[in-house]
């Protein structure tokens, strides 16, 4: 998706254009911390769901890793949580922890060799980094736990199939069923920007029940922002893969 104007972390207020709001990059890669987004309904997050294959015994497994943010009227500051999980079809078995992100730090660089310029979020069990020239995702989380019960996910996602999709023309979606139904794009109540990357090429390695695999496959992306955290939320999320790499 190209650079355009609007939505972007420089403005307070929705840009409109031919009746609809458009997504600046690479801003809206990023964390939203804008004045009409320090309300106790904002909530945001970066949503990663794959399913990878063992290099070496060709089993499957899924993964979810979802960094979100919350801002709260009574500290007057944002608050980061992220939930890791892993999925062994093979075992018919599910890992899953929500932990918060203490300690959590944003910076943007350059790395000195080769020049290329990123933004990063690191907390004591995440660090999620984005590459801006390569647009590619290095996600590394730990669940925090030990012996058996602990998870790691070390994973590269680059952007080499497909691209990314705004789930409407304007990027902007309803969300929820809201107190009032006053939903308004100038204070963005009830409303989320949402685009999507639906297959991110990846691979790394995922570390559970005291084995670690080496890994390959697709990562489905979501990123939403908006205030619309005290609406009544009703909706099953899930993708479809495809034997000939196509998602859905």
């Amino acid at each position: 998706m190209g650079d355009t104007a609007g939505g972007s972390e420089g403005a307070d207020t929705l840009d409109l254009e031919d009746g609809g709001a458009i997504l600046t990059f690479p801003e809206d890669y990023r964390f939203h911390f804008n004045q009409i987004y320090q309300d106790n309904r904002f909530i945001e997050w970066f949503y990663f769901t794959g399913i990878l294959t063992d290099s070496g015994s060709g089993k499957e497994y899924g993964f979810f890793v979802c960094l979100y943010s919350v801002f709260s009227d009574e500290l007057g500051e944002f608050s980061f949580f992220f939930q890791i999980g892993i999925n062994d079809p093979n075992n018919q078995e599910t890992i899953f922890r929500d932990l918060p992100c203490p300690l959590a730090e944003i910076e943007t660089g350059s790395d000195p060799g080769s020049g290329l310029t990123f933004w990063r979020f690191t907390s004591s069990y995440l660090t999620l980094t984005h590459w801006e020239q390569s647009d590619i995702w290095e996600i590394s989380a730990d669940n925090a736990e030990t012996g058996t019960d602990r998870v790691t996910i070390e994973l590269t996602l680059a952007n080499t199939i497909g691209d990314y999709y705004p789930e409407t023309p304007s990027a902007i979606i309803e969300m929820g069923d809201c107190p009032g139904d006053d939903r308004s794009p100038v204070t963005m109540f009830g409303l989320s920007y949402y685009y999507t990357h639906p297959i991110l090429t990846t691979a790394g390695s995922i570390h559970f029940r005291d084995n670690t695999h080496s890994v390959g496959g697709g990562t489905w992306m979501d990123r939403q922002w908006g205030n619309f955290d005290t609406c009544n939320l009703y909706y099953d999320w899930f993708s479809f893969r495809f034997d000939d790499g196509s998602a859905m």
